[in-house]
């Protein structure tokens, strides 16, 4: 018999349990199991600071033991334990380990030379490995509430539960007392607070070599840290275990009227004027695009204290993909400016009104059309029908295949024939509604702030906007890279009106434009 090839596997939850040497205890257990039990060492795989009830990928010790089973590389997984394996919570993921064990056609074994097969046709091997592993899961539950009751315990008693103290603090097997000479540099800050900025306050510290909490430089938000700490002024140190909070009662080393002035001194200095903030006024918003067919987004921001906005090409502020050339952005104003002075200049024309209305067609042309949608949603219907029949004739025997294949490509031809049609009717019938519907708003509209149009506040400019450029295919505003802005809206009978927006600028410019002119081009 040849001799078993095995992957010795260690590992430890936490990093102070290696700095424990915990996986010697380990290896020395699996070093006198290879020394009863022949075997040849493929490879020793050990997992430090990782807990056995993390995810499965984030366990490299399992990818490795995933790459070794793949190409069949061993016959025994030894492990000191079952639970060494795997603590997880999660059924599946124990039996995710279990799978790969038996996918290998190799067993676990122990340090105690237990052995868990699982191939054991009797399914033993299985069910052992079951018990092993929930045990271990459900000690590791127990371990968890036994932490968290002794931690709790022990800050109900005003003891140190674990992790950093705070600056200027020590613990020990007498009880919290304070670190004099930290003491010295802490209320050095406190007196530096009330006067000196917090930069200036860790600078000097630097400059005397005196170290920080971590042992490194003093940053001012280290230094604003500790200055904001109540534990300071004797309101003790505020803990949270296991959603239970407790306050361990520690000595004051600043007196709390100084602790109050240098909160005030710190906020004094943190504090800015709260800047106006609201919705940037765009009248194009959601209506503007882009020659390359991408909408126009709004971009905002502050210079010199004043909010100002532009369009942007939305392709233009990928990070990834095709993006708009020219990268050109508009000042919003300018565009706006121009745009409702076309707007509100054929809004006063009422012959524009009556020739699109003309032009939208009545209640007839709208029925006209729906019409034509309906009859060819029948005719669809029939050849659905006559589809059926030819298949049908096709499965008795009584139409040849060839013949069959004739009908079905005519059928199939007059289909697209009829959908195209049905669509172009169903658009049509759609647009004349939304614009009849567009036109009347905007005689509503206009008879009702006809008189307000110069002086026309943001809100009314946007309603009256959007009811002469519907949104619906086909209408829009086109502001390409010249800065030449394109009006296909409800007043435009069908025709692209365009405002001139001056000389084109040189390709590599990036910066807002704002040289939009609104002469209307008809």
């Amino acid at each position: 018999m040849s001799t078993p090839r095995y992957v010795s596997l260690v590992r430890v939850s936490t990093a102070a349990q290696a700095e424990r040497d915990t996986p010697e205890i380990q290896r020395s257990a699996l070093a006198r199991l290879a020394a009863t039990r022949p075997g040849t060492c493929v490879e020793a795989i050990e997992e430090l600071g990782i807990s056995g009830n993390a995810p499965l990928d984030a366990r490299p010790a399992i990818r490795r033991l995933r790459a070794l089973t793949d190409a069949k590389a061993y016959d025994e997984l030894r492990v000191y334990n079952v639970d060494r394996i795997t603590r997880a919570e999660s059924v599946m993921d124990r039996l995710a380990i279990f799978a790969l064990v038996q996918t290998a056609g190799a067993v676990i074994v122990d340090a105690g030379g237990r052995v868990i097969d699982p191939c054991d046709e009797s399914g033993l091997g299985e069910i052992d490995y079951y018990l092993q592993s929930l045990f271990a899961s459900r000690e590791r539950k127990r371990i968890q509430a036994r932490t968290s009751a002794g931690r709790a315990e022990a800050a109900r008693k005003g003891k140190w539960i674990g992790g950093p103290t705070p600056f200027a603090y020590i613990f020990s097997t007498t009880g919290w007392r304070v670190d004099e000479g930290r003491a010295a540099v802490l209320r050095r800050i406190f007196v530096e607070a009330e006067s000196k900025s917090l930069d200036t306050i860790a600078g000097g510290l630097n400059r005397d070599g005196i170290p920080s909490p971590r042992g490194s430089r003093w940053r001012g938000s280290t230094i604003r840290y500790i200055a904001r700490h109540p534990v300071y002024c004797g309101d003790g140190l505020a803990v949270t275990v296991n959603g239970e909070a407790s306050t361990i009662p520690l000595p004051a080393i600043v007196d709390r009227e100084q602790w109050t002035r240098v909160q005030a001194a710190i906020s004094s200095r943190f504090q800015r004027p709260v800047k106006e903030r609201g919705p940037i006024e765009a009248l194009l918003r959601g209506i503007a695009r882009c020659p390359c067919g991408q909408p126009l987004d709004v971009a905002g921001w502050t210079s010199r204290g004043e909010r100002r906005a532009a369009y942007v090409c939305r392709s233009a502020r990928k990070v990834y993909g095709p993006r708009c050339q020219p990268a050109i952005t508009h000042k919003a104003p300018a565009v706006d400016a121009a745009t409702w002075r076309a707007i509100s200049a054929q809004i006063r024309n009422p012959a524009l009104l009556r020739e699109a209305a003309e032009a939208a067609g009545g209640a007839e042309d709208s029925a006209t059309w729906e019409g034509q949608a309906k009859s060819c949603a029948r005719e669809l219907k029939k050849l659905e029908k006559h589809e059926g029949e030819v298949l049908r004739l096709r499965a008795r025997g009584d139409l040849s295949e060839a013949a069959c294949s004739t009908r079905l490509r005519e059928i199939k031809g007059q289909r697209e024939t009829l959908e195209r049609t049905a669509q172009v009717a169903s658009q049509a019938h759609a647009q004349r509604q939304s614009l009849g519907s567009a036109l009347r708003g905007i005689e509503t509209r206009v008879a009702a702030i006809s008189a307000r149009l110069d002086g026309a506040d943001f809100p009314t400019q946007r309603e009256l906007v959007l009811a002469v450029v519907p949104s619906m295919p086909g209408f829009g505003v086109t502001v390409d890279p010249d800065g030449r802005i394109t009006i296909q809206g409800a007043l435009s009978l069908g025709e692209r009106h365009a405002v001139s927006a001056g000389e084109p600028p040189p390709q590599h410019t990036q910066t807002p434009r704002d040289d939009v002119r609104s002469s209307l081009r008809i």
